[in-house]
């Protein structure tokens, strides 16, 4: 199965849309995360937001990023690059929750351990190397 990611919208993912091609981005409505950042949302509600603005961020004409994200770095535009990193920049706090006395949660280290699992997406989004290891460099370090 493929899913073309320029087909993704943040009010798709709302409405579960992609529950059968992503259920792992869906169990992230379990991940409650209580710190400076995030007050008590899940990681789901976080990654739908940040992927909202950064729909926001494409479709503003005046800021004339259309031709940087039309470029293409291996089988991909930077823009489809883009939005994979930004659905996929918290893959990996299901696994690094922690939770503090005080009630604080965050996930420590969930950027290296995010950009490894990028990898289990490649082939549902048809993505070849070069454009999964873009996805990988912004993952890890966002």
């Amino acid at each position: 199965m493929k899913i073309n990611i320029l087909d993704i919208t943040a009010q798709k993912l709302i409405k579960g849309s992609y529950q059968k091609e992503l259920p792992e981005f869906y169990n992230l409505k379990n991940y409650i995360e209580n710190s400076l950042w995030h007050l008590n949302q899940s990681v789901f509600d976080h990654v739908v937001a940040v992927y909202s603005k950064a729909e926001n961020i494409i479709s503003n004409k005046s800021n004339n990023i259309d031709n940087y994200l039309s470029k293409h770095l291996g089988n991909q535009t930077r823009k489809a690059i883009y939005l994979l990193s930004v659905l996929l920049h918290d893959n990996a706090k299901d696994v690094t929750l922690v939770m503090s006395e005080t009630g604080i949660a965050g996930c420590p280290g969930h950027e290296l351990i995010g950009a490894t699992r990028v990898w289990d997406y490649q082939a549902r989004f048809k993505f070849d190397s070069d454009a999964m290891e873009a996805v990988e460099r912004i993952v890890r370090y966002h």
